[in-house]
């Protein structure tokens, strides 16, 4: 555990190191488990009322997240699963 102290030094240290190397720090984010279909299908069975099964059937007529969300009445209507009512809710 750092006091006040210490992480003031490691701060203009680490200020020193990057002015010297001419480098800024970089992040790395968390190593995703899962694959980009396996998130696009949790993304979408996020959804109330729409399980993995629909889900799946989304994302093969709609290709991508972003055409289901902008996808009109009509569109919804035409995958199996998904009623009028339920087009409606989403």
């Amino acid at each position: 555990m750092y006091n006040k102290k210490s992480k003031v030094e490691l701060e203009k240290s680490l200020e020193r190191e990057q002015f010297e190397r001419k480098s800024k720090p970089t992040i790395k984010s968390s190593k995703s488990t899962q694959s980009l279909y396996e998130d696009q299908i949790y993304l979408i069975s996020s959804i109330p009322n729409i399980n993995r099964t629909l889900a799946e059937r989304i994302l093969e007529y709609f290709k991508t997240p972003n055409q289901f969300f902008n996808a009109n009445l009509e569109d919804l209507l035409k995958i199996q699963g998904i009623g009028k009512l339920t087009a409606q809710k989403i």
